[in-house]
């Protein structure tokens, strides 16, 4: 993580404090209207740093994007009943995580973070977080009467890094009128065919799409079994 995500909450919680110390000296010295201005400046700041603190440590559940680059294996088993499946979804450094599904095909979404191109200047590069992994059937019938699967891959580190959410902010309306600082891309997703045995490369472009290609044959015969039938684009 960039040292501005704690240079600049820390300079502003100090800038509080100074506030808060000298709203109190005058408090004590019998001038309450100063003394109260002070106090309320400096709760004011501690309460911006930490806003900027959470901030900073939310976007460390999110991975650097410096160019396309592979951000998850997707391995599949089947199971015994009929289109159900394991699904593996091992991403670098992290823990392998299995989930089972339902369908035809599985569906990866990530969420990605662009930077203004001014924001660049302070070392902020475009940075991701995969977010769901759903199955969905091809035939809509079997879609109606079926019971969805959908998981959730976002990383719950212990602590306060899920408290402020920098993508739901990063998408409000209001915090990209006033403080135009990232683009969240509003979703973006891979999906191919589910098959025992398969597995799959899923890679992530600078632009925030991404890409999944079979890795063995098992996969390749899959994804050539499919063309021409394959779902409508996937909820994003």
């Amino acid at each position: 993580m960039h040292a501005w995500w704690w240079v600049i909450p820390g300079f502003v919680a100090i800038v509080g404090l100074l506030f808060l110390v000298g709203g109190f000296g005058y408090l004590f010295r019998g001038r309450p209207f100063k003394g109260g201005r002070g106090v309320i400046g400096g709760a004011v700041f501690l309460l911006i740093a930490a806003v900027l603190g959470l901030v900073g440590l939310n976007i460390q559940t999110y991975h650097r994007l410096t160019q396309e680059q592979l951000v998850a294996t997707v391995t599949i088993r089947a199971l015994d009943d009929p289109k159900s499946y394991s699904v593996t979804v091992a991403e670098p450094n992290e823990e392998a995580k299995e989930f089972q599904i339902r369908g035809d095909y599985w569906i990866l979404y990530a969420h990605t973070l662009k930077w203004k191109n001014w924001a660049t200047v302070l070392g902020l590069d475009s940075q991701y977080r995969l977010w769901r992994l759903d199955g969905l059937y091809h035939a809509v019938e079997d879609e109606n009467v079926n019971v969805g699967t959908a998981h959730d891959l976002r990383i719950a580190r212990p602590g306060v890094q899920n408290v402020v959410d920098v993508y739901s902010l990063a998408t409000n309306d209001l915090v990209q009128r006033f403080a135009p600082l990232v683009d969240a891309t509003p979703g973006t997703a891979s999906w191919e065919p589910l098959a025992d045995g398969a597995e799959y490369r899923v890679t992530l472009t600078q632009a925030g799409t991404l890409l999944a290609r079979p890795n063995n044959t098992i996969a390749s015969d899959a994804v050539g079994r499919a063309r021409g039938v394959r779902p409508p684009a996937p909820r994003t």
